[in-house]
Order: structure tokens, then sequence, then C-alpha cells
């Protein structure tokens, strides 16, 4: 049955909608053509052609995957004090800004002479001389075509807890020695270290600066302080030498081989760390567990969180997420591990940690008996590991662990 339209408005809408039909069945047919070749044994995909895109002159085709690119707006070298301004009162920093307070001065420097000091007379000792270059020949002798080194720097008075980790690798078959650098910060550690075969750093610098060997269970004092100073240091030379980083509190016992599942989350991403649930300047990242991939956005953020650290108070981890949240490092990819498997336990959480977890993290003071609570202390004479002397020199000189 024929169908007549007379109204020429609908006529022509009849016969554009008609001529789409026939055009989009014709590319439907041509496409499926251009996919599917049918043979007499089986069916053959082909490639399809992509569209091909206009390139701009700033971003070719899939440079923003290669671990040198350095997006636009970028800081295309380390950024210094004065142009991270830290103490911004204006807002150029994208966090906090009653954090670090320096009315008189953007730059912090004016407000922070004793940490500048300190920080400084670190840096001259830690890299005096040819010391860098001796340290870069101990990386490649050692670790040669490794992907990632994780790196811990203890004095004396945290070894227990170093010492609780490496049993939790014993458990696991792992040796430190093939992935972990420890940088002892006294000649104390040191030698405990040689006496239970754990390789290490040279404490050779420690003739020109000492840290206090005592731990007094507080993770905010001037000798931790400037042990993670010790830390951030040797990430930038092992980044420099090529290797992944991974930042590692002495805190932690491993149920799993975190290494390996940071290595294959990390691949897509520049850093990737635990998260910590703050509102505030330590947000978002946990400093206690960090994986930096080696790349140039990578390196630029790292040197310039060492330039930065030279106006640190106290806190690592508000250093850190300083810089990252700074406008400048905006596009540097970064991913939170999941809470679940990357436990954290303060005291004052009620939340027991589940059967999948990978990692036992106790911050806070009490980290020893969060760990015997939840049955994480493995520190003891059936480990490898144990040192009564370092047992007994931490129930005598740690407060709040020994509990």
């Amino acid at each position: 049955m024929a169908i007549t339209i007379n109204n020429p408005l609908l006529l022509a809408m009849a016969l554009l909608v008609s001529s789409l039909v026939i055009f989009q069945a014709g590319y439907l047919f041509r496409g499926f053509d251009s996919v599917l070749e049918v043979t007499s044994s089986k069916t053959e995909f082909k490639e399809v052609p992509h569209v091909q895109i206009e390139k701009s002159n700033e971003i070719k085709e899939a440079e923003f995957l290669r671990d040198d690119y350095l997006p636009p707006g970028f800081p295309k070298k380390p950024l210094d004090v004065k142009e991270l301004a830290m103490c911004d009162p204006g807002g150029r920093i994208n966090t906090l800004r009653d954090v670090w307070v320096c009315p008189s001065d953007p730059s912090c420097l004016k407000c922070s002479s004793l940490t500048v000091n300190m920080f400084t007379r670190l840096v001259k000792a830690f890299r005096f001389g040819d010391m860098v270059a001796q340290r870069v020949n101990y990386f490649k002798n050692r670790f040669g075509n490794r992907k990632t080194v994780i790196v811990i720097s203890v004095n004396y008075g945290q070894l227990f807890l170093l010492l609780n980790w490496l049993c939790s690798l014993s458990l696991l078959g792992l040796d430190i020695n093939d992935f972990g650098l420890i940088v002892p910060t006294d000649v104390e550690s040191s030698a405990l270290l040689d006496r239970i075969g754990i390789k290490h750093l040279s404490t050779d610098w420690t003739r020109n600066y000492q840290i206090e060997k005592r731990y007094t269970g507080i993770a905010t004092g001037i000798q931790h302080v400037q042990i993670n100073n010790v830390v951030l240091l040797t990430a930038n030379e092992l980044l420099d030498a090529g290797y992944n980083v991974v930042l590692h509190d002495v805190d932690i016992v491993w149920k799993v081989n975190v290494l390996e599942y940071l290595e294959q989350t990390g691949v897509y991403f520049d850093i990737v760390g635990m998260f910590a649930p703050f509102v505030g300047a330590k947000y978002p990242l946990n400093t206690g567990l960090i994986y930096l991939r080696n790349t140039a956005r990578t390196k630029v953020f790292m040197k310039s969180t060492e330039n930065a650290a030279a106006v640190k108070f106290i806190s690592d981890q508000e250093l850190f997420n300083m810089v990252l949240r700074s406008l400048h490092f905006e596009q540097v990819r970064r991913q939170v591990l999941p809470e679940s498997r990357f436990y954290k336990y303060n005291g004052r959480r009620s939340q027991p940690p589940s059967n999948d977890m990978y990692l036992y993290h106790a911050v806070g003071a009490h980290k020893m008996g969060s760990m015997k609570f939840h049955h994480q202390w493995l520190f003891n004479i059936s480990c490898p590991y144990y040192d009564k002397d370092v047992d007994d020199y931490s129930a005598k000189n740690t407060r709040n662990n020994h509990s």
C-alpha cells in the first residue's frame, strides 16, 4: 500500500531520514567488511584504522605517557623555597595557610633560621666531598638492574621496630639485602646491622653531623625530623641513579610481598602511597609508605620537596603533602592505596585489620603496644633477627611502647 504525503515539510523530513538510514547502513556494512574477513577455516580480526587527530605543537600523540614528559605548566626544574612560597598568605599554596605562618616572608626563610641551619649542616655533611659519587657506585654495584629500592633510615633507638619488620620479611621468605637500603644514623646501629648480616650505607657522614641515637616513641622529635631528612636526601640520589624508590617507615609489618604490589600498581602513576585521612596539610598521603616511580615529574617534585625541607618545622608528612598539593604540582599523577589492604592503627581506631591486609602500620606513639594488640609483634627469640641488647635497650629508653 502506497503512502502519500501532501505536506511539503513532512515530505522533506521523510526524504532526509531515509537518506540518513541508507547512508548509515552503507557505512555499517563497509565498516563490518573492514573488520571481519571470513575464510574457510576461521574468522580473522583486522585492525581498524584510527581516526586521525591533528597534533598540537605542545602535546604529541601518547606523549603524556612518557616517563620524561613534563606537561604544559609543570615546573621544568626543581623549585626553591622562594618559588614554592610555602608561607604565602596570598593563597598560592593549595592547602591550609595556617600551618606554616611567616607574615613577613612568603618563603618562610626569615621565620625558620633554626631549621634552615640544621638542614644546611646535614646536607653539607651527607654530601661532603665525593660521598654522593661513592654512594651512586654502591647503588649500582649492589642493586644493578633492579627496578625498585626501598630506603629506610634508622637510629639505634628505633632498631627494635626495624628488626620487627625484618622478622615479618623472614616469615615471607624475603631477604632485605635483595631490595632494601638501610641508612643508619649512628655507629651503634651500623655495628648492630653488621652483626646480624644486614647491608647498609656507610656512616662516614656522621663524623660531621650527629643525630641522637635515642628514640622516645614520639615521631616528631628533633632527631626524627633529621632521620626523615636523611631518607629524603637518599631517595633523590637513588632517583638520579635511575631507580624507583619506596619511602618506608620502620614501624611496619608485611603480610605479603608489598614490593610486587607497588610495582604493579605504580606503573600508571608517579606517586602511590598510603592514605592519610586528615583535614589539612597532612592529607592525602601518609609518608610511612610512598612509592616513587622514576619519572621526570617525580624527580622535579622530589627535589623541590628537598629544597622545601630547609623550612620544615617538624612533620615530613606535612612537608610532602604541602608541596604535592601546591598549585605547581597538581599534575603529578598520584594514587592512594586501599585502606583495607594497607592498614594503619593509631590507638583511636576501633575497626580491626581485615583478613586480606597486605601491610600493618603502627602510627602514633604506642607502636609496640598497637602491634601486640593486633598480634603483629614478631621480634622475639624465634625470629632470626632477634637481638637481646636491642630489646633491652628499647625497654629502658623507649616510652609508651612496652605495654
